[in-house]
């Protein structure tokens, strides 16, 4: 199973990523700026673009 975290950039997702990360368990940060992903990316972390208004954005 694969948890998607919404809003991981957030002040409760920044440390429910810490968390999972630490017990090793499967995840993406849903992200709603672009510009976020990069940092998320550069530590191995799986990402996804998603804007709660725009439907298309959804996975």
């Amino acid at each position: 199973m694969k948890v998607l975290i919404i809003g991981a950039h957030g002040k409760v997702g920044r440390l429910l990523v810490e968390e999972l990360q630490a017990q090793k368990i499967d995840f993406v940060a849903g992200l709603r700026k672009e510009e976020q992903i990069k940092k998320y990316e550069d530590k191995g972390i799986a990402t996804q673009y998603i804007n709660l208004i725009d439907s298309a954005t959804f996975i």
